[in-house]
């Protein structure tokens, strides 16, 4: 994340009878901060754009495409149940960009 193109990070919003790691992404707004730390501990800080419901039927390519030039984020969850042909209900995305430094 930070490097020009689409950084995507995809995660659960749910588990069985608990909430995974993107439980909330749907709640997430424009302007909300999300922070992404690497393996070697640098951390890239983003702002959400925007977030979007899609059918769960929609393409990936739709969800990772790039908006623009420059360094971009995507996360994305199932707001659905898994009934073991794949999930019911949407797919949510998050499109997020650099954040201003902070000052």
């Amino acid at each position: 994340p930070g490097a020009p193109g689409v950084a995507v990070l995809s995660g659960h919003a749910g588990f069985g009878y608990s909430a995974g790691a993107f439980a909330r992404l749907s709640a997430l707004r424009p302007g909300a901060s999300i922070t992404v730390r690497d393996f070697d501990g640098h951390e890239s800080r983003f702002a959400v754009v925007r977030t979007a419901l899609f059918p769960s039927n929609e393409p990936d390519a739709t969800l990772v495409a790039p908006e623009g030039a420059g360094p971009q984020l995507r996360l994305i969850t199932s707001d659905g149940v898994y009934d073991g042909a794949g999930f019911s209900g949407a797919r949510v995305a998050v499109y997020a960009t650099p954040a201003p430094p902070s000052s």
